[in-house]
């Protein structure tokens, strides 16, 4: 083994088998250099892993964050007053967000501010805002 293949497995030996288990996994070529994967699996063999077990694993699925389907219930001319139904929502249970803050500031009355929560939570947040 070259120098610079002993000096890299040192530096593998150093991280956790969980950080090893991902290396292995996913095999990505384009962060890690020819020999590393090898290198990988033999640690993770003196760890007790076999690289059956591993390839048995697959590749870590790919993390996906899907985007929020928010609906607006209420506007008010003022972010204040916005935030003080958002605040009452949350302390109910009903994640809520305040949007338009700045422009409604800039340009006075005619925007305001909107009082928006998931499109799940939208009818217990109305009747929780009516019921204020």
């Amino acid at each position: 083994m070259s120098e610079d293949l002993q000096d890299i497995s040192r530096e593998l030996e150093r991280r956790s088998t969980e950080e090893l288990l991902s290396i292995l996994r996913n095999r990505d070529e384009e962060e890690w250099r020819a020999g590393v994967f090898e290198i990988v699996a033999s640690i993770l063999r003196i760890r007790g892993l076999s690289s059956t077990e591993i390839d048995a694993l697959g590749p870590e699925g790919a993390h996906i964050v899907e985007p929020l389907q928010l609906v607006t219930i209420a506007r008010y001319s003022t972010p204040l007053e916005a935030h003080v139904r958002r605040m009452a929502l949350e302390g109910a249970g009903l994640p809520a967000w305040v949007t338009d803050e700045a422009v409604g500031t800039m340009y006075g009355m005619g925007i305001g501010s909107r009082l928006q929560v998931r499109a799940e939570d939208e009818a217990a947040a109305r009747t929780f805002l009516e019921d204020l």
